[in-house]
Formats: structure tokens, sequence, C-alpha cells
């Protein structure tokens, strides 16, 4: 899969709010597709708020870098998301932890049925998310897009 081939349902719908859900595999596509949307200045243009699933602090890849797009770019939110930490670990760490639920989506948007969500991970993570979206915020599917990796 090419950064290319990531949103391509989205352009096509009206929300200029996007809710990106993506996994540690993924995140190279990811921050290529935002750093392809920064450099377009498309970005300016769009609210993303990117979901990134990692392990724990120590798997989390391109955090500076995706720190920095959205420090340039402050209509992106990053939102890391660990979840298989230890119990020093949880001590220690302030974000988000566990799995992407609807009161973790709450906190972060303000109003989900305005976001449009493009989930990006394996068949597994993608299918739980699709779910948890569709039965427990009420998100409709044309407001889903799924890329398995």
């Amino acid at each position: 899969m090419s950064e290319t081939t990531l949103g391509k349902k989205f352009d096509k719908i009206e929300s200029h709010k996007i809710a990106l859900l993506a996994k540690s595999k993924t995140i190279e596509q990811v921050k290529k597709l935002l750093e392809k949307l920064a450099k377009t200045g498309k970005l300016k243009e769009l609210e993303i708020v990117l979901f990134y699933c990692s392990k724990n602090e120590e798997t989390i890849q391109f955090k500076d870098e995706l720190a920095l797009l959205a420090e340039k770019n402050p209509t992106l939110q990053i939102v890391h998301v660990l979840t298989n930490l230890d119990e020093g670990q949880k001590e220690k760490w302030l974000g988000e932890e566990g799995f992407i639920d609807r009161k973790m989506v709450k906190r972060h948007l303000d109003n989900e049925q305005d976001f449009f969500f493009l989930i990006v991970g394996t068949a597994t993570f993608n299918e739980s998310l699709q779910k948890r979206l569709e039965d427990e915020l009420a998100i409709k599917p044309e407001m889903i897009e799924i890329q398995e990796v």
C-alpha cells in the first residue's frame, strides 16, 4: 500500500474533519500522507486528529517528526494511544492508554458525527474499530474508510 492510496474516499465527502486511526505498522504511510497534505497546503484546510496506537512508549515511531508536523500545522492533533503498558509504565505515561473506544473519541473530537474516519491497520484492528464506531458512536458506514495492511 502506498500513501497515495490512503484517503481516496474522504476526497469525495464534504467534511473537513478527519479522524485517522492507525497502528504503528502503518504509521509510515500515514506520516507520508500528512506530509503530502502539509506540502500542498491542504492540511491547513482540514482538522485532523490522528489516534496513533503503539504497544508502549518505546515502540512509537516518528514521534518527533509527527510532533513537529503538528507544531507547524495547528489543525493537526496527535493522540498517542498505548495498548500494552506494564504497571511501571502506566504510572509514568500521561497520555491515552488501552484501546480506542467511545469515551476516548469523545475526549478528542468536538463532535464525532462531523468527522470522517480513516482506519489504517490490520484486518482485526480495522474490523474492531469499525464495529465500535458504528455501534458505540453511531458513525454511518459512508463516513468510514478502511485501509488494510
